[in-house]
């Protein structure tokens, strides 16, 4: 089932796609392949206007598009995956799976309001801010 995520998450999700597809690293064919859907169902993952991906393939999808969970969910850290996925990356996403959409809202935007008055040692990305 597709997840109705926060507009912060979509609008990265949107932007790693974007990335993605500039560099020609993955193409609809090669997800709807590997996820064993039409490529149709790709394109809904990807348009602003829709739910989006379900969060038992945000994995695999971050590893194909090589983008950091971790930043993907919250935005702080960079977007470019480091290394394979960290145990903390694992669960942060059981974590964040066992929420309902008002919880992860809540959360996202308490992430967001605390962000604007942290300043990083590391960059923090947001695409479109």
């Amino acid at each position: 089932m597709a997840e109705q995520f926060p507009p912060d998450i979509k609008k990265r999700l949107l932007w790693s796609w974007e990335q993605a597809q500039a560099k020609k690293s993955v193409t609809p064919a090669a997800l709807a392949k590997h996820f064993k859907v039409s490529i149709s169902a790709v394109s809904q993952w990807f348009n602003p206007d829709t739910k989006g991906v379900a969060l038992s393939r945000l994995v695999d999808l971050c590893h194909l598009l090589d983008i950091n969970l971790v930043w993907l969910l919250s935005g702080v850290g960079e977007p470019e995956r480091a290394s394979e996925m960290s145990s903390d990356d694992l669960v942060l996403l059981r974590k964040f799976k066992r929420l309902n959409d008002v919880d992860r809202r809540r959360i996202s935007k308490s992430i967001d309001d605390m962000l604007q008055d942290y300043e990083p040692v590391k960059r923090s990305f947001r695409p479109g801010a």
